[in-house]
């Protein structure tokens, strides 16, 4: 099954897959927060979604090959090896679109417990945890700003 050339498109295409395989995946990131701000389409403060990331819970890792295979994307083997237990990255040969996924927290300068929160939205982390995952960048670009700016005023 081939992804959706549009981002948003794949992104929905994805969390209906996952809650129909019973897969517990969360949006994390600029799609997440896009989700809870859909007013961030004002031209001026528009931003590109290069990926789409992700949040897993540690016992559903295992389902994550089977899936993406099932949805046309590969797995980056050597990254996925090495950090499987953490993090782990598939993409579409066709697009090049990259899925990021967090196993059971978001870690990246900081570590962000993910177990505890992931019921409390049917498609993405809670609003705090956005916020946070965003806060912790070293050195901030413009749309990691613009997700800040649309976390905050929500």
């Amino acid at each position: 099954m081939a992804a959706c050339p549009d981002i948003i498109d794949e992104m929905n295409r994805l969390m209906d897959a996952a809650q129909e395989k019973k897969l517990h995946l969360r949006l994390i990131g600029g799609l997440a927060i896009k989700v809870h701000s859909p007013s961030a389409s004002h031209r001026a403060l528009q931003r590109a979604y290069p990926d789409i990331d992700l949040v897993v819970p540690k016992r559903d890792k295992r389902k994550l090959d089977e899936f993406f295979a099932d949805l046309g994307y590969l797995p980056e083997k050597n990254f996925n090896l090495l950090n499987g237990d953490r993090r782990q990255i598939f993409y579409d040969a066709e697009t090049g679109r990259r899925i990021d996924i967090f196993v059971g927290d978001f870690e990246m300068c900081h570590k962000l417990p993910m177990h505890n929160r992931l019921d409390a939205h049917p498609v993405t982390v809670p609003l705090a945890e956005l916020f946070l995952s965003k806060t912790q960048i070293v050195e901030l670009n413009r749309k990691d700003a613009l997700d800040i700016i649309w976390v905050c005023f929500k």
